[in-house]
């Protein structure tokens, strides 16, 4: 798990990750430069990334126990 933080104010950022208790590393993307690398079209959006580094699902929008269940267990599951 990676977060990538964009368009928010450093402190900001830093803030939500203390206050929610985030674990997982996060880094800064300041003005949203890499966006179209990956096609991201809007915010909050969740790109699932396979082991040979491909995008095996996307989610635009606040994403659920569901969407990790169906789309992110299942290549946790695939042999590294």
């Amino acid at each position: 798990m990676l977060g990538i933080d964009e368009q928010d104010v450093e402190s900001d950022a830093t803030g939500f990750a203390k206050r929610y208790g985030l674990t997982y590393p996060s880094l800064r993307d300041g003005p949203g430069a890499r966006q179209k690398e990956f096609g991201v079209t809007g915010l909050p959006e969740t790109l699932v990334i396979d082991r040979r580094g491909r995008i095996a699902s996307t989610d635009r929008g606040p994403v659920d126990d569901r969407f990790f269940q169906q789309k992110v267990l299942p290549l946790l599951k695939e042999p590294a």
